[in-house]
């Protein structure tokens, strides 16, 4: 039984690993969304900016390139770390389902265990109520 509960506790701590590991890529793939976001607020503003100051649609043209290129690698970056998050739900999901399956055989063990004390407790008790009948049989007769 120590065996069982040991890997029950491996297994929880490991799922909670794997739980807080989604939790930073998932924090990992927001913070890239909301640079893009920034980004995009960004390159509006200039767009606003240039619109009111022809002087400085000249500039605009490698402003809103770089922009458009930081964006594109940030949702290279937040493909990847999605692909992660993926891998990782459906490691967690593995995980979890060992991790009930360990369980349900530790409970299937412990209610086994259960039933045979009190068989033979039963037993002990019918033991007993036979010693006591034959006894009181003995006296009377």
């Amino acid at each position: 039984m120590k065996t069982i509960n040991t890997l029950i506790r491996f297994k929880r701590r490991h799922l909670e690993e794997l739980r807080r590991q989604a939790a930073l890529t998932e924090e990992q793939r927001l913070s890239l969304l909301r640079q893009s976001e920034a980004l995009q607020q960004e390159l509006e503003s200039e767009i606003a900016l240039a619109a009111t100051q022809p002087e400085m649609s000249a500039f605009f043209g490698n402003f809103a390139e770089r922009i458009r290129k930081k964006r594109t690698e940030i949702s290279g970056k937040v493909a990847l770390l999605e692909k992660q998050l993926q891998a990782l739900a459906d490691e967690i999901r593995d995980e979890f389902s060992e991790l009930k399956r360990f369980e349900l055989v530790r409970d299937q063990r412990l209610q086994e265990q259960k039933r045979q004390r009190q068989l033979a407790e039963a037993a002990q008790m019918d033991d007993l109520a036979l010693q006591r009948f034959a006894r009181k049989e003995k006296e009377e007769g």
